[in-house]
C-alpha cells in the first residue's frame, strides 16, 4: 500500500507516523511516498492510537510503545473512515521502500 509521510526525509532510525491521506502529510511539509510492510503490524482502534500512537503520547507515555514491540509488532496503525494511520517505532526494523 502507498503511504505518505510529510516533514522532509524518513529518519535513518527511530519512530516515523505515515497515512494514506496524502492532504494530512502535507500539513507536517514536504510529502514523501512509501511502501511498507505492514505483515506485523497491530490494528488499533482510533482511542487506543490517541492514548499511545501520537506523537505527543509516543513521546511523554513510551509505554504503549514498549507494549507494542514487546508483542512483536513492528508498527501499530488506525483506521479512520477510508484514512489509514500507521505509526512504526522504528524504521530500522520494517522494510520501508521510497516511492
Amino acid at each position: 500500500m502507498k503511504l505518505y509521510r510529510g516533514g522532509g526525509d524518513l529518519p535513518e532510525r527511530g519512530p516515523a507516523w505515515f497515512t494514506s491521506a496524502r492532504i494530512f502529510a502535507g500539513t507536517y511539509g514536504p510529502v514523501g511516498e512509501y511502501e511498507l510492510d505492514l505483515d506485523r503490524s497491530l490494528e488499533v482502534s482510533l482511542e487506543e492510537w490517541q492514548n499511545n500512537f501520537t506523537d505527543l503520547y509516543v513521546r511523554l507515555k513510551p509505554e504503549g510503545v514498549d507494549r507494542l514491540v514487546s508483542r512483536g509488532y513492528t508498527s501499530a496503525r488506525c483506521r479512520v473512515k477510508e484514512h489509514l494511520f500507521v505509526f512504526v517505532p522504528d524504521v530500522e526494523k520494517v522494510k520501508v521502500a521510497a516511492l
